[in-house]
């Protein structure tokens, strides 16, 4: 248990320095290394996180409905970011991911009505299925040269995307990908794409 004195309380695992929950008003620890599953979950209460640059993983449903998180920082400390992560975060409006993420993990993004921007690095090699879904107000996204496959209803109903350009090293196109996507009018598919 952990209380920095102003009644910013969170619970600690202390042999591995893994964040296991919090509270309202919680603050991130500067000696944190992990932020532990669903740590965050439902908090309703945050609405802007800037993460230490002492965390190396933000694990699965770490931040999942917390519908009044506007604002995160996300230093490139961060190397792994679990599935589910920012599920129906509703006021995310941006975010970016940090350098030496590899994987853009399913539904990490699910229901962020919110988010227009999304900064991929070039260390992204893959975007799982429903990553975007329903993203509705997405419209600037630039996918990494690295990329080389995209799940199944990745961008499902991202009704706002207007253009997105497809890296030249990407393999695997999954199932409905673009699905929904009404303002998207044309896209370029390589020749390096083996299955759709």
């Amino acid at each position: 248990f952990y209380n920095d004195g102003n009644g910013k309380n969170v619970i600690i695992e202390t042999a591995n320095n893994r964040l296991l929950a919090t509270c309202k008003t919680s603050q991130i620890p500067n000696d944190i290394k992990v932020i532990g599953e669903g740590s965050f979950y439902g908090n309703v209460s945050v609405n802007n996180i800037v993460i230490p640059d002492t965390v190396k993983s933000i694990e699965d449903w770490a931040f999942a409905y917390c519908s009044n998180l506007e604002n995160i920082t996300i230093p490139d400390s961060v190397k792994n970011i679990g599935h589910s992560a920012f599920l129906y975060c509703s006021k995310l409006k941006n975010i970016d991911i940090p350098e030496g993420t590899e994987i853009i993990g399913k539904q990490m993004f699910y229901g962020c009505t919110s988010l227009t921007s999304v900064n991929i690095p070039k260390s992204v090699r893959s975007i799982d299925k429903t990553a975007f879904y329903n993203c509705t107000k997405l419209n600037d996204i630039t996918l990494s040269d690295n990329i080389e496959s995209i799940g199944e209803h990745a961008f499902y109903g991202c009704t706002s995307l207007t253009k997105i350009d497809l890296p030249n090293k990407l393999k695997s196109i999954g199932e409905r990908v673009f699905y929904g996507c009404t303002g998207l009018k044309s896209l370029d598919i390589p020749n390096s794409v083996e299955t759709i």
